[in-house]
């Protein structure tokens, strides 16, 4: 057992990839109500784009068919200029969304994603 963990967290640390789906909070189902809807679609069509400085952060809100509000947010990690593409964007979100039951948070190398299903309504969408 302790082979299999350390490898496990050698090859975590090696792959430059931190994940984790969150423990509690509010129930976004999968992410079943951001199928069909294009959700993902809409929140990377936002959240993509040029991302300039070191820990520069975009988030955007979007309501799924269940009438949950999903919390999304991308942050660039690595220095440097970098573009996030839509695609790519849309890939992170969806492991996120999809496969966490309270959503979830990744770190690769140059990326952080973020979908959090929360209760209430939509703020204004804005960066950091």
């Amino acid at each position: 057992m302790q082979v299999t963990k350390f490898t496990i967290t050698l090859l975590t640390a090696v792959s430059g990839v931190s994940a984790g789906c969150y423990t509690g909070g509010e129930d976004g189902h999968m992410g079943s109500g951001l199928l069909g809807q294009n959700d993902i679609d809409l929140a990377c069509a936002y959240l993509a784009g040029d991302y300039s400085g070191h820990e520069e952060e975009r988030y955007t809100c979007v309501r799924d068919s269940k009438g949950i509000r999903w919390d999304f947010a991308l942050k660039k990690i690595s220095d440097g200029y970098r573009k996030a593409g839509k695609s790519e964007c849309e890939d992170g979100m969806k492991k996120e969304a999809l496969s966490c039951q309270y959503g979830g948070k990744t770190s690769y190398t140059n990326w952080e994603y973020k979908a959090d299903p929360q209760s209430g309504r939509c703020n204004n969408a804005g960066s950091s």
